[in-house]
């Protein structure tokens, strides 16, 4: 179980036991304890999937309903590896490395071979998976011998296949290479064994390139420079660059690349001169975690997406987010930024080390997860009964994995 410790008023984690029974320890069950009059974590299995917010007409959240969801929703009784959430789609790696993936299927999205939409978790063939990127119809995937596949929607030939088909409903290989990381929305961004970069699908603001190019059918290599962490976004991209420097390029109408202006198209440029450690590019705005584990948010804040608290619209600027409604011990540990289910209706997610999980923004379709449709304009406890290790915020929806 968790032991927490009241220090100054806060309840503090300080230590996690199983129990043993029988001489033999036991997965822990879950355990809640209820203190001046709230329920809080202590303790339960690891590794089970959550699901909530929008699931009417495609079944994103995996219950085998199209009904919406505003509370987090278990699906079913698997352990899970990871978890990326698409606009009105889902994949899930299970603890055998196979993939599963449901929701809206109307370009082939969900990779088993039809268009037919799935409310329930269903298995894509025999390949073993490491990490997935679900975009805005399409997806992308590198497997355990670090193949990159893609499949979905092939608009402004997103999948990166050098060919021009509506879509492709299958999982096919792009190129010989071997590949590190992927993300993925109308243009996909991956990171190559050997730490370069490269991107592909729609580059009309330059989310690939910096300059606008209309679009790339296969993997372009973005300059020589070798980066640790990528997000692309509805149209901007992020990057980490080896050095832990921030640099952002693409649209920036709302202020998302962060330079304090606005344009069409901005070439790829470092945002400000801090180091930084995580990053999360949504549908037009952006999140970030410093190197000092400060939270930063810019961009499209119509429905308070960026978590700072205030009613700015756009904001040009990184701003830090507001942790009024965070412990000093609450440190951030993940971030995930929504894509929006059109343009709008952003929200964000934040895990701390600890698990505890936070979440702002729009909860028109319940994807704050608080039981409620409230908008959030800061980072706020909602999901409070359970402890999470991954988080991902689709377009209206959210899923996590417990810890």
């Amino acid at each position: 179980m968790s032991i927490f410790q009241k220090s100054s008023g806060t309840w503090s984690l300080i230590k996690t036991m199983r129990p043993r029974v029988s001489g033999v320890w036991q997965n822990l069950k879950e355990v809640r304890t209820r203190i001046s009059g709230s329920w809080i974590h202590v303790g339960h299995d690891p590794n089970y999937l959550f699901t909530w917010g929008r699931n009417d007409y495609y079944g994103q959240l995996g219950d085998g309903t199209t009904i919406n969801k505003s509370s987090p929703v278990k699906i079913g009784t698997s352990t899970w590896n990871f978890i990326a959430a698409g606009r009105y789609f889902t994949m899930g790696i299970l603890s055998n490395n196979r993939l599963y993936t449901w929701g809206k299927n109307n370009k082939g999205q969900i990779g088993d071979g039809t268009t037919t939409n799935r409310t329930t978790p269903t298995l894509i063939g025999s390949t073993t998976w490491r990490i997935v990127a679900g975009g805005y119809e399409s997806a992308a995937g590198i497997t355990q011998a670090y193949q990159l596949f893609t499949w979905g929607s092939n608009n402004a030939q997103v999948l990166g296949q050098g060919t021009t088909v509506a879509y492709n409903p299958t999982p096919t290989r792009v190129g010989t290479s071997t590949w590190k990381a992927v993300s993925a929305w109308a243009h996909m961004l991956a990171i190559r064994s050997d730490n370069k970069l490269y991107g592909w699908g729609s580059d009309w603001t330059g989310e690939v390139s910096g300059a606008n190019t209309g679009t790339r059918g296969t993997p372009y290599a973005i300059g020589t420079c070798t980066w640790k962490a990528i997000s692309a976004g509805g149209n901007h991209s992020l990057g980490i660059r080896s050095d832990n420097k921030l640099f952002a390029w693409g649209g920036d109408g709302y202020g998302q690349c962060g330079q304090g202006s606005t344009t069409s198209i901005r070439a790829m440029t470092q945002v400000g001169t801090s180091t930084w450690k995580a990053i999360a590019a949504g549908g037009y705005f952006s999140l970030a975690i410093r190197s000092d584990d400060k939270l930063y948010g810019w961009g499209r804040n119509d429905t308070r997406q960026c978590g700072i608290g205030m009613v700015t619209d756009p904001v040009l600027t990184l701003t830090e987010i507001s942790k009024s409604n965070m412990d000093a011990t609450d440190i951030p540990a993940q971030i995930s930024a929504s894509g929006g289910g059109s343009v709008s209706n952003g929200h964000g997610a934040l895990l701390t080390k600890s698990g505890f999980l936070f979440t702002w923004g729009s909860s028109s379709h319940g994807q704050m997860g608080d039981g409620q449709s409230l908008t959030q304009s800061r980072p706020t406890k909602t999901v409070r009964r359970y402890s999470f290790k991954m988080v991902s915020c689709g377009g209206e929806h959210t899923a996590a994995i417990t810890r």
